[in-house]
């Protein structure tokens, strides 16, 4: 599967199964996407591939924190 962000800087292939599908609920998942709630797959780091340009990496502290 390819993908990548909407201003197509971003791009990525993904190969094999993730790991794990599920659809979280949580309030930063809610803002982020618009909606009740955000469909997340976790693949592992080798399955990734980044196709176009390399993402910026940040620590998001308000993620970090407890819900």
């Amino acid at each position: 599967m390819e993908g990548g962000c909407i201003c197509r800087q971003v791009r990525y292939r993904l190969t094999g199964a993730p790991l794990i599908v599920h659809a979280c609920h949580c309030t930063w998942c809610q803002r982020e996407t618009g909606t009740v709630h955000a469909v997340n797959a976790l693949y592992e780091a080798d399955r990734v591939q980044h196709i176009g340009a390399e993402p910026e990496r940040r620590i998001m502290r308000e993620r970090l924190r407890a819900v």
